[in-house]
């Protein structure tokens, strides 16, 4: 089989023509199609009003990811990732596609109510006990006040987080921590 010059050219030219018409989602709708997936917005690390907290030892690295309104990212989202192979955000160890940061948040459950932490109703912060660097989550969960540390030992490779709930109300209250820490089936290496 001989194809000719000329021939060959025909077809990259209408591949180049089919790659440059404008896409219309209504299109693939119409003609029963799925929507596209759409990314988490945690995958962006610039969106106005995201910032991050970052923790490590030089065996494990680690950031706290705040953002200031949730289209602009997960509020205390927590990334881990090893230093040697510091990369995108979406091959670190918690991030999930398409939850992006979400599961990797303290979930307070306190009188049949879920809570984790607000950007409005919770402080992010800098502390130093014993000269060690911590971050340090204040925030509200119901009758609830929270203090989540998170720090770095300085010899293990772990990231030693602590959370603490103080009941606030005059009476007793039902109250529980869940930290689902979903591990992302991308970043596992063989």
């Amino acid at each position: 089989m001989s194809v000719e010059r000329r021939e060959f050219l025909k077809f990259i030219g209408a591949g180049t023509l089919a790659t440059t018409l404008p896409f219309e989602p209504s299109l693939l709708q119409e003609r029963g199609a799925s929507r596209a997936q759409l990314l988490h917005q945690d995958y962006q690390s610039n969106n106005p009003g995201t910032e991050y907290y970052f923790l490590g030892n030089g065996l494990i690295l680690a950031a706290l990811q705040t953002s200031t309104n949730p289209e602009a990212g997960t509020h205390c989202g927590l990334l881990v990732m090893s230093p040697e192979h510091f990369g995108r955000k979406i091959s670190s160890y918690l991030y999930h596609p398409e939850r992006g940061l979400q599961n990797s948040r303290c979930i307070i459950n306190a009188e049949s109510m879920s809570y984790v932490p607000d950007a409005a109703k919770s402080k992010v912060s800098w502390e130093y006990p014993a000269r060690i660097p911590t971050v340090v989550i204040k925030w509200q969960a119901g009758p609830c006040s929270v203090r989540e540390t998170l720090m770095c030992p300085i010899d293990d490779p772990v990231i030693i987080r602590t959370i603490a709930l103080t009941n606030n109300s005059p009476h007793d209250v039902d109250a529980s921590a869940t930290v689902l820490l979903y591990p992302n089936l991308l970043a596992i290496r063989l």
